[in-house]
């Protein structure tokens, strides 16, 4: 009787699985209740699970019980499954809804079952027509009917090639579509104000013809199409007859809404055409129309992670060089400023409810039009006192010419006198004007570096953190120029010191390729490169110097070559007692070198001829520099070619075979080294204010920022601080002045730690820091993880007890 009894159940659990997978969620007749958090849900790697095994119990052990309102699996080429129970406890009948809040979902499917068998079933999504939907909604509703206590059991089966959004609701068909009513009456509001905004600004376009109400009202539409696409109102009434189009809208229309702001910001902040911000601004605006084209072509995942990428950093662009202006005293800016911190703050929000950071996916939509309905309100404002504001300007700018005129003249004539005994003094001063343009160069370098750097450290791998990458690499490549020219200087005055290091070669020749390989995967090059096996594991020479003769060879061989493939080798050529002669060979497929242009290829600033000059560019210093480093790497340099099929650069250098015992472990922060320090940071430019108090605050160090040495005094006669990063040139007093007044003031008690932080290259720099008393010495551009880990050491050597 007993074996019976368990063989029945047994038969009931095989029979019934649906019915006993989690316990059902009660439903009343007046309220919505949350289904994700109470559901259960299973990752389909394969994308080949039926519903018939789920049906059968086969999956049973792999079901996960959800907690969260949203669930988010994220960018996955998975199928995702989920499952729960359905009751109704009130005293009769209801047709309820089962809603996925979230209207940009490939492919859902929804089986409705009951005692383990299939009663009804949907197939809908963003991929297909609107009229495949259970309910005409701009969300996924499926409709179900229960009886009074009635239970059924309910499966619904994702699929999304953008990131992966799972919130479930359920309520009484009624009590939903009234929520629906009142959240189309707030996006009516908002759409409505837009709208206004649109004929305000057209209606003073045709009254007054400035071009920037033009840009504005066409912002104003892309923004509207896109805040339609983005909440699934488009594709239930504009394009839902066009699924193709109707998938990756929301992408390509939101990368169209930033590029057209990015030309709409030059014409708004009044921008000079040819400077750097003109031409930064201008770059970021090709970028994002570039990839708004690709998107339209480009699979759902690459364009869903671009927009996101353009969404993050497109703001902060906006609102850094509105805060530059600002500075600059533009004062429309405020309200350009006002609107994208307001964008910025709803773009924020939404992106990361994409990223699964928080659940709540309304939050994230109520947030991006509320932002957009403030940001088109202060835009709008600023137009008007910008138009004032360019009235005016021109007004002073007449009668300033009027009156100085004459004086420009007598200017004119003193410049020519005063550049005439400048070129005759030019080639004396050569060294000094090198020294102070690479302090020039790489004070904004700095900025670019060390965000892009915090940028990139903080991202995970993906399609965002290469393209962080790829501005990484180009402000180095920019960085390799300027460290060309000086190095040539710093050569033929025989002052360039080589700084010996033990290091991994086959890490070393990876970081190496991976900065040249976004340049030939650019152009569908494959670069690859090879070690011999008697290349020792890790090797002892100048690392820096090393990694400038690879990259400037293999940059040309990148430069040079269209199609084929670039190899990078490397062997040992001689094993002596306690040295090696390594051999390394950069070869390409590019245009080749006749032999006539040979014997001067190492001469400087020499290119084959003048036509490769303006086709490729360059300064003509990259062979010239890396010959000299060979040389002084115990070296030397040859090339071989044939014009039009190939070319093979290769050098030499001595170096010493290390071990892994000899090989630096990176420095791990005890927890006083971790210990907060009140920092002083000096420096005359705003940028690199803002970027190294930036980077103090995620490590997690309180910063105070003085614009100059008198400034730092008055500081630190108020306030104790524990370290200092002081920059080098300043005016009025610099910092090697400022360090001796610092160490003055304290005297031989409780003397803060002095960091030099300066762009300033040159060796006797760093010498001349500690002689006035700085305690340690850090050159620009930074790197973040230097400057972390140099504040660590002395956290952990004037840790008080």
């Amino acid at each position: 009787m007993q074996n019976f009894f368990l063989l029945t159940i047994f038969l009931l659990l095989w029979t019934f699985p649906g019915s006993l997978f989690s316990s059902s969620i009660p439903l009343d007749e007046s309220k919505i209740v949350g289904v994700s958090e109470r559901m259960e849900y299973l990752e389909d790697r394969t994308r080949n699970f039926e519903l018939s095994d789920l049906l059968a119990g086969l999956r049973d052990s792999e079901f996960l019980k959800s907690r969260r309102k949203n669930l988010h699996p994220g960018f996955t080429h998975s199928a995702y499954w989920v499952r729960f129970s359905l009751q109704n406890v009130s005293e009769h009948g209801e047709e309820y809804v089962i809603v996925s809040e979230f209207p940009y979902t490939d492919e859902i499917r929804f089986y409705e079952t009951k005692n383990g068998k299939e009663i009804r079933s949907v197939r809908t999504g963003d991929t297909l027509p609107f009229e495949t939907r259970d309910l005409k909604h701009r969300y996924f509703v499926f409709r179900t009917f229960l009886m009074e206590g009635e239970t059924k059991e309910y499966f619904l089966r994702f699929t999304n090639e953008g990131p992966m959004n799972i919130p479930l609701i359920t309520s009484p068909t009624r009590i939903y579509l009234e929520k629906s009513t009142t959240e189309t009456l707030f996006l009516g509001l908002c759409y409505g104000c837009m709208f206004i905004m649109i004929l305000y600004n057209f209606f003073l376009y045709t009254s007054l013809r400035e071009s920037d109400y033009l840009y504005y009202v066409t912002y104003l539409l892309f923004l509207i199409l896109t805040q339609v696409s983005f909440n699934g109102l488009a594709n239930q009434f504009l394009w839902g007859d066009f699924p193709a189009w109707g998938n990756k809208s929301t992408n390509v229309l939101s990368l169209f809404t930033f590029f057209i702001s990015a030309i709409f910001s030059l014409q708004y902040l009044r921008i000079s055409k040819g400077g750097w911000i003109d031409l930064f601004l201008k770059s970021f605006a090709i970028t994002t129309l570039l990839a708004a084209l690709i998107s339209i072509y480009a699979p759902l995942r690459f364009s869903s992670v671009v927009t996101v990428i353009y969404g993050l950093i497109h703001p902060i662009v906006l609102i850094g060089i509105g805060s530059i202006r600002l500075f600059q005293n533009f004062k429309p800016a405020r309200f350009f400023l006002l609107a994208w911190v307001a964008m910025e703050i709803a773009i924020f929000i939404t992106s990361l409810q994409r990223l699964g950071v928080y659940d709540s996916i309304l939050v994230g939509e109520y947030s991006i039009h509320i932002g957009a309905t403030l940001e088109v309100t202060f835009l709008s404002f600023g137009l008007a006192d910008s138009i004032n504001t360019l009235k005016e300007e021109k007004e002073k700018i007449i009668v300033a010419q009027n009156e100085t005129l004459e004086a420009r003249i007598i200017a004119k004539t003193r410049d020519l006198e005063i550049a005439k005994i400048q070129a005759e003094n030019a080639n004396l001063q050569k060294s000094k004007f090198l020294a102070h343009m690479s302090h020039e160069i790489r004070t904004p370098m700095n900025g670019i570096l060390a965000m892009s750097k915090f940028l990139f450290d903080s991202e995970p791998p993906g399609e965002k953190k290469e393209t962080i990458g790829i501005i990484t690499a180009s402000a180095n490549n920019l960085l390799v120029i300027i460290n060309d020219i000086l190095d040539l200087s710093k050569i033929e005055s025989g002052k360039l010191d080589l700084i010996y290091e033990n290091f991994r070669i086959a890490d070393f020749l990876t970081e190496i390729t991976g900065i040249v390989r976004l340049q030939t995967n650019a152009k569908g090059i494959d670069l690859q490169f090879d070690s011999a096996p008697d290349v020792p594991e890790f090797i002892r020479t100048d690392r820096t110097r090393l990694a400038q003769i690879l990259l400037n060879l293999l940059g040309n061989s990148a430069k040079f070559t269209d199609h084929g493939k670039i190899q990078l080798s490397v062997r040992v050529k001689n094993k002596l007692k306690e040295d090696i002669d390594l051999e390394f060979s950069v070869r390409d497929t590019g245009i080749g070198i006749s032999a006539e242009k040979i014997p001067s290829l190492f001469q400087p600033f020499t290119q084959l001829d003048n036509s490769i000059t303006r086709t490729y560019g360059g300064t003509g210093l990259g062979l010239t520099i890396s010959k000299r480093l060979c040389e002084l790497l115990q070296g030397d340099i040859s090339v071989q070619s044939q014009k039009g099929s190939w070319t093979e650069f290769t050098f030499t250098i001595r170096a010493k075979e290390a071990s892994a015992f000899d090989y630096p472990p990176r420095p791990v922060p005890t927890k006083s080294g971790n210990r907060k320090m009140e920092i002083l940071v000096v420096d005359d430019n705003a940028s690199n204010q803002f970027v190294i108090q930036r980077l103090l605050s995620k490590f997690g160090h309180p910063a105070t920022a003085a614009s100059s040495g008198r400034e730092a005094l008055r500081l630190l006669k108020d306030k104790t601080f524990e370290l200092i990063l002081m920059d080098i040139e300043m005016p009025e007093l610099d910092g090697f002045e400022t360090t001796r007044q610092i160490r003055k003031l304290y005297g031989d008690g409780n003397n803060p730690i002095i960091i030099a932080l300066t762009a300033h290259a040159m060796k006797e720099f760093e010498q001349m820091s500690y002689d006035v008393g700085m305690n340690d010495f850090l050159a620009k551009p930074i790197d973040p993880t230097v400057l972390r880990e140099k504040i660590s050491y002395w956290a952990e050597k004037t840790v008080r007890p």
